[in-house]
């Protein structure tokens, strides 16, 4: 794969990419593509090395680029484009001084999966399929009554998921829109496909993963439907800051019965596998060893048990130290891991 040929491809369709109507104050940022084993930063191929990890933003000699692992040739350079502009944003955050990231190891032991956020979660999808793809605008004060009372019912849930959309949902507003730009079809045929994905009960577990296309949408509804300014870096997720001024909610939500499914089966799922991994008892760690990090984009939990697929960082004197493989986790309340077992 020639990493230089596919830089350039790229770089050529961001810098047709107006910035300045995607985000306030948002410009392009360097990058760098790699592989396994190469790595070419703004279009030259230099060493790589172990900080060039997952597709992301990252500092680098001094300054956040945005970082792309190339795992295959792109089936869309387009949709790559937008992807990198993706992490740009994430750099653009960081040096703006963002601070509404998620406490993501909080929330491993903190965040609970409860049918009656997740029914109301989910309706809220017909609100915003509504206004996005109907022009319904009067949905919009629905939207915000079932948002408000979500948040007064299950704060931390509802805090912990405005903060995911707050950074990886505006992040994909961004994406959508630069792609809007380079191929209109292709950002319209991806605006379906977020409608699509919120309205499928399956896709509320993990709870990480939804909130990336959540928050672009609710971002879209917000221009849509008020002058708020949801651009501008504060304190307050704009989750949060759109129900400020709402009383109360009028909304009945009808039952969910499929989401009541996929909720007992993504628990009985999770029962099983660390039931399997503790009774196999195939341990490759044990002791007290602070907790760094786990994959938390399908990390799930059951009372003080954790999973981790591909890695897990612990600091064992103070040195962080990776042991990959799919891992069940003992931990305590102090986030320190006791005992690892393969999957």
């Amino acid at each position: 794969m020639d990493l230089s040929y596919l830089y350039h491809e790229i770089k050529n369709r961001i810098e047709k990419v107006d910035f300045t109507t995607l985000w306030k104050g948002f410009q392009p940022f360097k990058f760098a593509l790699y592989t396994d084993k190469e790595c070419c930063f703004e279009g030259e191929y230099i060493e790589k090395t172990d900080i060039f990890c997952a597709n992301t933003a990252i500092q680098f000699q001094d300054e956040y680029i945005a970082i792309w692992n190339v795992e295959q040739e792109p089936e869309d350079m387009d949709c790559l484009a937008a992807s990198i502009i993706h992490e740009m944003f994430h750099a653009f955050q960081i040096v703006s001084g963002e601070s509404r990231f998620a406490d993501e190891k909080e929330a491993l032991l903190k965040y609970r999966y409860l049918a009656d956020n997740l029914c109301v979660r989910r309706r809220e999808a017909d609100y915003i399929r509504a206004i996005l793809e109907q022009d319904d605008k009067s949905a919009y004060g629905k939207l915000l009554e079932l948002r408000k009372m979500r948040a007064e019912h299950y704060p931390y849930e509802y805090r912990y998921e405005a903060n995911i959309e707050q950074i990886e949902g505006a992040a994909k507003f961004v994406e959508v829109s630069a792609l809007a730009q380079l191929a209109p079809w292709k950002g319209k045929q991806e605006w379906q496909k977020i409608l699509e994905r919120i309205s499928r009960e399956e896709n509320y577990f993990p709870a990480r993963i939804l909130p990336y296309d959540t928050g672009a949408a609710v971002i879209a509804c917000i221009k849509k439907c008020t002058v708020m300014d949801c651009e501008t870096f504060t304190d307050q997720p704009f989750a949060c800051e759109m129900i400020a001024d709402v009383a109360g909610c009028n909304v009945s939500v009808p039952e969910n019965a499929e989401m009541k499914v996929c909720l007992d089966r993504y628990l009985t799922q999770t029962h099983e596998i660390i039931e399997r991994a503790v009774k196999k008892n195939d341990c490759v760690l044990k002791g007290k060893f602070p907790l760094a990090s786990v994959n938390i984009g399908d990390a799930r939990r059951e009372e003080n048990y954790l999973t981790s697929n591909f890695f897990l960082m612990y600091r064992d004197n103070g040195e962080l130290r990776t042991i990959r493989g799919n891992f069940v986790i003992e931990v305590d309340k102090d986030y320190n891991v006791l005992t690892v077992w393969n999957q």
